[in-house]
């Protein structure tokens, strides 16, 4: 029994890193007996350490099948079925389409997105092959929607939530060295992310150009989208005796955390304020929100692995990324859902921030509903992979 699980797409953010040892951990428990070897687009020697120190019986493999790499060709080979971890969208076209054609072997996809950003010929370009997915199940129920409206019929085709839910890997040795250098106490602080609304990948990635346009489209929304964030913050510092740690989901935000949020806000709230310096794995990450009351912001990945180990989080989000937020929605938890693109949302915001850290018993029960919802999906997609092996 051998599965290729295809992912490992970057790793310049917390939750193209967590993507595949999270779906690593839900495949090797429920096919314990299975070998799994894993085809990974990006590593770099720290996410390889990772992986290889929680899954030392995980083959990895990299390349593509055209360039004929001997240990890339023997997995394609020798596997039974090919699983697409969760994405954007159907980031390894290319590769699993060449997979088919030289197997005809069956493959599914595993919590991706599918949506009006997604240019309709590229989509119609991979029509053909999504029809012949084993499944395909899409992260958020608007994805489900805009694929059937578009003519995607895959045998199976549902909701299945993004596989971070089910990422449970810790590095308590990194988090407690975090949390003495930024005098973090256990149940005492509450951790903050800020984004821009589109990523600025050239200032993290040597392969990506300068795009002007989103520069300045980022530099005018960041005040009204950041706004919020501070407001919250300072709720939470003169209404409780918390500190807020401003912290990393990619690379860029560390230097936006600081300039952003933290040099905005008043001194008398900066006291209890406290900014990550360096970017982490989600090893590292995990294990200090797992010491924290919640957490706060506008990115994706870090709130789903805290829903997904019990630890409360709410979500901004807005419409440049893309649908996969209202997965928040779609498990229960609409509550702690807000469109940043809505005024009535950013103004909301603050107040239910401090509601989730002041009423702890009643966020601790809102959020093991929705981790419930979420890790049930897991079961569904798991079921369908059974049937061909």
């Amino acid at each position: 029994m051998n599965i290729l699980l295809r992912g490992s797409w970057q790793t310049v953010n917390v939750g193209d890193i967590a993507h595949s040892p999270a779906i690593l951990a839900i495949l090797k428990e429920k096919f314990p007996s299975a070998k799994i070897t894993l085809w990974a687009s990006r590593l770099n020697d720290s996410v390889r350490n990772m992986l290889s120190s929680h899954f030392p019986d995980v083959k990895i493999v990299e390349g593509t099948i055209s360039e004929g790499k001997k240990e890339l060709l023997t997995a394609v080979d020798e596997c039974d079925f090919l699983v697409h971890a969760s994405a954007p969208y159907f980031v390894a076209y290319e590769d699993v389409k060449q997979f088919y054609e030289r197997t005809n072997k069956p493959f599914g996809l595993f919590g991706i997105t599918c949506g009006p950003d997604i240019a309709l010929d590229h989509l119609q370009e991979q029509k053909n092959l999504l029809n012949k997915a084993a499944f395909i199940y899409y992260r958020d129920s608007k994805s489900l929607q805009y694929a059937k409206e578009n003519g995607i019929h895959a045998k199976v085709m549902d909701f299945g939530c993004d596989g971070v839910f089910a990422y449970n890997l810790t590095d308590t040795v990194k988090a407690e060295q975090t949390m003495q250098k930024y005098g973090l106490e256990s149940g005492k602080f509450v951790c903050c992310i800020p984004r821009n609304r589109y990523t600025p990948y050239w200032e993290i990635k040597e392969s990506d150009a300068y795009n002007a346009e989103r520069d300045a489209y980022n530099k005018k929304m960041e005040e009204t989208d950041l706004l919020p964030l501070r407001k919250a913050i300072t709720e939470i510092v003169e209404n409780t005796d918390l500190k807020v740690f401003i912290c990393p989901e990619d690379c860029s935000q560390i230097a936006l955390g600081k300039r952003a949020i933290y040099e905005k806000l008043p001194p008398q709230i900066q006291k209890r304020t406290v900014v990550k310096e360096e970017f982490w794995l989600p090893d590292e990450a995990l294990a200090v929100y797992k010491e924290s009351c919640g957490l706060f912001g506008c990115e994706m990945h870090s709130p789903i692995m805290c829903i997904g180990n019990g630890v409360p989080a709410i979500v901004a989000r807005w419409r440049e990324q893309t649908t996969k937020g209202y997965m928040i929605e779609d498990i229960g938890l609409s509550n702690w859902l807000f469109n940043f693109d809505i005024e009535e949302d950013r103004e909301k915001f603050p107040k239910v921030v401090l509601e989730m850290v002041t009423d702890a018993q009643r966020s601790r029960e809102y959020v093991q509903s929705g981790r419930k919802n979420a890790l049930a999906t897991y079961n569904r997609m798991c079921d369908e992979i059974k049937k061909y092996l």
